[in-house]
């Protein structure tokens, strides 16, 4: 039996953020929500982009970089103050940090399909959007372990790996 994303995403409310809010309003939904990610919808309510602790750990990354490297330059204003920094890092808009590529899937892929797009792109969650483009779930890594409580689906993705195993084999002639 293969599982489909419907049948292991998260349907409740998903917690969501505008591409306006500002870092100091994520990381306050993020702790709250026990989470480290979280999409990103327009006033439409539609899916524009993904962020993460991944992305704000960058882009924080980079303005320490960027401040730091001015004391490194002559003629140039030294290190800002770092209540300038921790300002300047809160209120940055989500968008400026995002990303904007999201992968999404429908209700009806294949779990082996969302798990093949996670490892490929080196993500953790896909978003589930129906028809009309609206998000109507996530799959995320997390979820794609508990797959591997169900001994029935294991066996079956380890039989099919070892039939494909052995027809590699008979190919190269061993």
């Amino acid at each position: 039996m293969e599982f489909r994303a419907k049948d292991m995403m998260s349907r409740c409310e998903l917690v969501k953020i505008s591409p306006r809010a500002t870092l100091g309003d994520l990381d306050a939904l993020l702790a709250e929500n026990l989470i480290s990610g979280t999409p990103v919808v327009n006033k439409n309510g539609k899916l524009v982009g993904v962020v993460s602790q991944t992305d704000i750990i960058t882009f924080i990354y980079k303005v320490l970089n960027d401040s730091y490297s001015l004391d490194l330059c002559p003629g140039r204003a030294g290190r800002k103050e770092k209540q300038t920094l921790d300002q300047e890092i809160r209120s940055t808009e989500i968008w400026e940090i995002m990303q904007h590529k999201v992968h999404t899937v429908t209700p009806e892929t294949e779990v082996s399909t969302v798990a093949q797009m996670m490892r490929t792109h080196h993500i953790h969650r896909v978003f589930v959007v129906d028809e009309n483009d609206e998000l109507v779930g996530v799959v995320t890594a997390n979820d794609l372990l508990y797959l591997l409580e169900d001994s029935e689906w294991l066996k079956g993705v380890l039989d099919a790996t070892e039939n494909t195993f052995s027809q590699d084999l008979k190919f190269n002639g061993e």
